[in-house]
C-alpha cells in the first residue's frame, strides 16, 4: 500500500493580533517581549491588512491571538 506523504508546512512568520486598551493583550505583549523585540513575532491590530486576512482565515472573534503564517500562505492559530 502506498500512503501519500503529507507535506510538512513550515512557519514563515508569527503574528500577535492585539487591540488598544486590552489588558490580556498587554499581558501577552509583556510575556512575548523578547520574541517581539527580536522580530520573531510581529504585532498587528485588527485594522491592519494582514490582521484582517488572519482574522477572516481563522474566523477569530477575540484577541489576543498568536497566529502562524505557513509557507503555503495559510494561517494556523497557535493560541
Amino acid at each position: 500500500m502506498n500512503k501519500a506523504k503529507k507535506k510538512q508546512n513550515y512557519v514563515v512568520q508569527r503574528y500577535l493580533v492585539t487591540m488598544k486598551g486590552c489588558e490580556a493583550c498587554e499581558y501577552a505583549k509583556k510575556k512575548l517581549k523578547a520574541k517581539i523585540s527580536s522580530g520573531k513575532i510581529k504585532i498587528l491590530t485588527p485594522y491592519n491588512k494582514k490582521a484582517v486576512e488572519i482574522i477572516r482565515a481563522l474566523n477569530l472573534h477575540e484577541v489576543p491571538v498568536l497566529a502562524q503564517e505557513l509557507d503555503d500562505a495559510t494561517f494556523r492559530k497557535e493560541w
